[in-house]
């Protein structure tokens, strides 16, 4: 008896620190709002945060619409374990991840999260808030920001699983719905502008029936650019799809006449001939059986992911662990 009395005295003391600093996250986060943030109200949040990692999920819960209503999120950031609250968090999640979030409301919490993270000195408040921007900036379709900020997460806590679950989705090209929508609409972006030729090449002319762009990142000299190719849907080998990309494109431009096919290598997938000087970090691709001979990428690739043409057919897989939705608020909360 005197145990379930100190748990509901702890829980209503939660809930009277944590309400005032909810209200203040809901209000400079709503998208028709033009409240500014307070800098001692981010601060609290950051030391709650390193104390509460329900605080912590409610705070993401509300950026991506799962719930605005305060009384409800400080259920859940108090009581994240208890039977309704972790399955009204798993549904709101796993439907945020399937039709999308807020573009606008998601933006204005990246934003309070990245001031919160500029105001805090001490780096042990500093883990949540990072593995927090790094979720929010995968949802967002920012994958190298995500990656930024779970690295700098797990290098101030080695144990910070929810950093783990976002560098895990990269990995394997897991985004959600709003994110392959961006990330998509970018690929496409890029395709019909620069990286076009004189009579207005694009990659995704290329695409065959079952088959998705990828956009990459590569890491060289002169920092980090990203590029696109073809694959198979649901295939993982880069290497064979950057190959059998640069043979088409060879092919293509052979058969319209055209001598441009080195500069679309090289700017569409950055591939330069094997022999160019690109860096020490080059990384050798197979060699492509064309009269253009064998390309390498000018550095390492640090991201690879499939970019589907229509991203709501795109399965969430249940059976993957890291979209287990069994667990309080699919892998949140741990």
């Amino acid at each position: 008896m005197a145990r379930n009395d100190a748990q509901e005295q702890l829980g209503r003391d939660m809930r009277g620190r944590f309400e005032p600093l909810l209200a203040h996250w809901v209000d400079v986060t709503d998208r028709f709002n033009v409240v500014e943030p307070d800098d001692i109200v981010l601060i609290r949040l950051a030391e709650c945060m390193s104390e509460s990692i329900g605080l912590r999920d409610a705070l993401m819960a509300s950026a991506l619409g799962v719930t605005r209503n305060v009384q409800r999120l400080l259920d859940l950031s108090v009581a994240p374990h208890d039977g309704q609250n972790a399955s009204f968090m798993a549904k709101g999640l796993d439907g945020a991840f399937h039709r999308g979030a807020d573009k606008p409301a998601l933006a204005r919490a990246i934003d309070t999260v990245r001031h919160m993270i500029e105001l805090t000195d001490d780096p042990g408040l500093l883990v949540q808030p990072h593995a927090v921007n790094s979720y929010l900036n995968w949802y967002a379709g920012q994958p190298d920001a995500a990656r930024r900020s779970a690295l700098s997460s797990l290098l101030l806590s080695n144990d910070n699983t929810l950093s783990r679950i976002v560098l895990t989705a990269l990995e394997k090209g897991i985004h959600p719905c709003a994110a392959r929508n961006s990330l998509h609409s970018e690929v496409l972006a890029d395709q019909s502008a620069e990286k076009t030729s004189g009579d207005g090449f694009a990659l995704n002319d290329l695409l065959k029936h079952s088959e998705a762009l990828a956009v990459y990142s590569v890491r060289g000299d002169s920092g980090s650019e990203r590029f696109t190719a073809i694959m198979p849907s649901g295939s993982g080998d880069i290497n064979a799809a950057l190959v059998d990309t640069a043979t088409r494109i060879v092919r293509d431009r052979e058969s319209r006449g055209l001598d441009d096919a080195a500069g679309i290598l090289r700017d569409v997938m950055g591939l330069h001939a094997q022999d160019s000087p690109v860096g020490d970090e080059a990384t050798v691709v197979s060699p492509v059986s064309t009269p253009l001979g064998g390309f390498c990428l000018p550095g390492v690739v640090t991201m690879f992911s499939q970019i589907e043409p229509e991203p709501a057919q795109v399965p969430c897989d249940p059976a993957d662990p890291l979209n287990d939705l069994s667990g309080p608020a699919a892998g949140l909360s741990l």
